[in-house]
């Protein structure tokens, strides 16, 4: 099945190391860092081969974790497994780091070992692999901007941030003797894809979301946890999402140890979760949703050598909320000679990048029910159908904390346990950002 196993970080130091079958050349790590930065634009693929050995990778808190193979293996089931082990680092850790793989390597080989034999995976659940580990894990120290900014999911590490740098960053080995405190945290994520096309007509529209649960709870009690009405359609679409105040999903999938049946009676979430980060809720709505955010782009021609680009960028979420780390990427055509541009907002930001042929339009903070306007002027040698297309698509990247657009909510959360004086800490958050959300010109 697996032939290696390695964790290698940004600068291309080799972290974890693990031969499982011997049958692979040695340097295979150097030579995969030498690969990846050999691509075009740091963009390479999740798998490649080279002379016969098939390198499979994912991206987790700015560090490489690759597995090797001689064997015709299904990606996915490695992709899967690379994010198993990823998630069972993190909880033994605390957090996911270079600092952290290193202040703890020996727990880590300790955990590959249990996880995989000869090649083949075994048990990947970190509460059943609490049994079978001995060491402890010790304190990196210090939280880097790379373990704050931990994925929501594995894949190819396309992913935004998941959780907000208030999350716990400490070890599921603590539980029973440093912590004090019971505490559970919960995270709502949301993810959008959004196209617009370039009349305004919403072309499709999705949010992809999950409920994660970290549990630092003594005596493993059983939470419930209500979440606000929610229907599920399946495919009838005839819902009107926008005026309805329930949550609307097309689809959603549990953790094994939600009840489902008292989810369908009350829409409440009642499971005891294990030691570890665990995904209690997933679930996808798509159709006519509120979107958060409008681009309004008018394209004009003043003369033969230059474009004007009006841009017009609308929040339209409640005044009680904001947006951060909003960024426009505008393409310019190749043959752009000069940029020049301005907005009316002072503390907005422009970059552009004449290799990639684009223009990013950066805004720290946007409040709701507020907009900005920004005119971007293109020279180029002569005007052409041909450099008007290449002026689309717009893309958009942004965050919303504490928002969420498919109004998921949780109404109540209770631990339950027969100890009358059993006191838990209990903190909500939630986060949306934008997956793909593209404007077309």
């Amino acid at each position: 099945m697996l032939s290696q196993f390695f964790i290698i970080s940004a600068r291309g130091n080799t972290l974890v190391f693990r031969d499982f079958r011997g049958d692979v050349v040695c340097g295979t790590a150097e030579i995969f860092y030498r690969r990846i930065k050999s691509f075009k634009g740091n963009n390479p693929p999740p798998i490649f081969h080279i002379e016969g050995t098939q390198f499979l990778f994912i991206i987790v808190g700015g560090l490489y974790f690759v597995c090797t193979t001689m064997t015709n293996v299904a990606p996915v089931f490695v992709f899967e497994f690379l994010s198993k082990i990823a998630q069972a680092c993190k909880d033994y850790c605390g957090i996911l780091n270079e600092e952290a793989i290193c202040s703890n390597f020996t727990l880590i080989y300790e955990v590959i070992d249990e996880m995989v034999d000869f090649g083949y995976p075994q048990c990947t659940s970190t509460e059943l692999l609490k049994n079978f580990i001995v060491n402890e894990a010790h304190n990196s120290g210090k939280n880097s901007s790379s373990g704050i900014q931990e994925n929501a999911g594995h894949m190819f590490g396309i992913e935004k941030r998941s959780v907000s740098s208030s999350a716990p960053n400490k070890s599921i080995l603590a539980d029973d003797k440093s912590v004090k405190k019971n505490e559970v945290y919960i995270d709502i994520l949301e993810r959008l894809t959004v196209t617009i096309s370039g009349t305004g007509h919403v072309v499709c529209s999705d949010i992809d979301g999950c409920i994660k649960v970290r549990s630092f709870l003594a005596g493993n009690p059983q939470i419930h946890m209500t979440l606000n009405d929610v229907i599920r359609t399946g495919n009838n679409n005839n819902v009107n999402r926008q005026g309805s105040l329930s949550v609307v999903l097309d689809d959603c999938r549990f953790h094994e140890s939600v009840d489902i049946d008292i989810f369908n009676q009350s829409s409440t979430l009642a499971f005891r979760p294990p030691s570890g980060e665990i995904t209690v809720m997933k679930y996808h709505t798509a159709g006519d949703l509120h979107l958060p955010f409008r681009v309004y782009p008018i394209l004009e021609v003043p003369s033969n050598t230059l474009i004007k680009l009006q841009l017009k960028i609308s929040c339209e979420v409640p005044k009680i909320h904001h947006a951060v780390g909003i960024t426009l990427n505008i393409p310019v055509p190749k043959s752009s000679t000069a940029v020049a541009h301005n907005s009316s907002l002072g503390a907005s930001k422009f970059e552009y990048d004449s290799k990639r042929n684009r223009i990013s339009w950066m805004i720290q903070r946007m409040n709701g029910s507020s907009e900005h306007h920004a005119d971007i002027c293109i020279t180029v040698p002569v005007v052409t159908k041909m450099c008007q297309k290449e002026i689309s698509p717009i893309t958009l990247d942004f965050e919303f904390p504490m928002y969420v657009c498919s109004k998921m909510e949780i109404k109540s959360l209770k631990v339950h346990e027969r100890n009358t004086t059993y006191n838990a800490m209990r903190w909500v958050r939630s986060i949306t950002h934008s997956d793909s959300y593209v404007i077309r010109v």
